[in-house]
């Protein structure tokens, strides 16, 4: 289940999604964008660049004086080019759509874990704050010397 965001938020989402975005912002690293174009979108890449010289081939059979495929050797070529072509550009898709998939989740989990991280960070150093002086209060209360009781608060966010 994805989560709900709001208007602004999913505006920078929107925005981080860009590879070269988020590769600039520090989400991602180059070395991870590479990884998956390698694994996912170049075998796309390859799958579809096939399809047009498998024609070229085809065809190129058939004009051929040399060899000149005739009759229903052709037609037999012909329709044994339509399944292959046809699995070269599903493949070439399928690479494609995993790629971009791949890529998304990559983002928006490293994207999460940094505004989680800096929430963390946030509380802690504000929290860290209030902790010494619930401490200082405790402590005095307990020694019941809370006339004596000097605090000096410095917050930092």
């Amino acid at each position: 289940m994805s989560p709900v965001y709001t208007k602004e938020q999913r505006e920078q989402m929107r925005k981080i999604l860009q590879p070269e975005y988020a590769i600039g912002c520090g989400v991602i690293t180059r070395d991870e964008y590479d990884k998956l174009k390698d694994e996912f979108f170049a075998q796309s890449e390859l799958s579809v660049g096939l399809i047009l010289p498998l024609i070229l081939i085809v065809l190129g059979l058939k004009l051929m004086p040399q060899i000149g495929i005739e009759g229903r050797y052709w037609v037999a070529l012909c329709i044994a080019l339509v399944p292959v072509s046809a699995g070269l550009f599903w493949v070439g898709m399928e690479r494609r759509n995993k790629f971009r998939l791949e890529l998304e989740l990559l983002i928006e989990g490293n994207w999460q874990r940094l505004q989680e991280s800096k929430k963390q960070q946030s509380s802690s150093t504000t929290g860290g704050a209030t902790d010494k002086i619930q401490s200082a209060v405790a402590k005095a209360i307990e020694t019941k010397a809370i006339d004596k009781l000097n605090v000096d608060v410095n917050v930092k966010s």
